[in-house]
């Protein structure tokens, strides 16, 4: 009866203007042993970055392989370096090499890689496709391949190196430079 009374008069106290509000807290447990605790929260994955897709863990299955040996990457085999070009006047860059980087596969030992020009009208000029820095030490024996419009270096494939080249085509007067690269060393073969 006396808690019937005191919850009406709160409710009155509440109900009239004059009456100051008091924060009620929620009742707590006569009886220590009734708690039981929460389990503490699941771990997270970490928040993926702006380059990555958010994807959960790969775990792997007991009883299942390991995975292989080697970079993962899979490369150009032999007789298969190719790349094409496009290029759009005015765009930045003007040139877009398409496998790019180009992967070479580890056992494609000194095979040529091959360049072609697709949009009509462009030709390599004379130095076509010129490697930077220490590009000349893998590559040899560059130069048109049959016409102007391809070009061809002999790969050494002896690192796993990404080596940046720079391409050289022209049109008439119009001039246009784009700076792709080639990554040896893939442990797997492309299909």
């Amino acid at each position: 009866m006396k808690k019937r009374a005191l919850l009406s008069a709160i409710a009155m106290c509440f109900l009239a203007a004059g009456c100051p509000q008091k924060a009620t807290e929620p009742p707590k447990p006569k009886d220590t042993a009734a708690v039981v605790p929460l389990p503490p929260a699941a771990p997270t994955a970490p928040a993926a970055s702006s380059n990555q897709d958010a994807k959960p863990a790969q775990v792997a299955k007991a009883g299942t392989a390991a995975p292989a040996k080697g970079n993962g990457r899979k490369g150009c085999a032999q007789g298969r370096c190719t790349v094409v070009i496009d290029v759009t006047e005015g765009a930045t860059p003007c040139a877009k090499a398409t496998p790019d980087p180009l992967h070479v596969f580890e056992g494609n030992k000194n095979d040529n890689i091959k360049w072609t020009i697709r949009t009509p009208g462009w030709k390599f000029a004379a130095n076509g496709i010129e490697w930077k820095n220490s590009g000349q030490k893998q590559f040899t024996g560059g130069g048109h391949d049959g016409n102007d419009n391809k070009f061809k270096w002999k790969d050494a494939n002896t690192d796993d190196q990404e080596y940046k080249y720079w391409i050289h085509v022209v049109n008439g007067k119009k001039k246009c430079d784009a700076d792709p690269s080639a990554v040896n060393g893939a442990s797997e073969v492309a299909q």
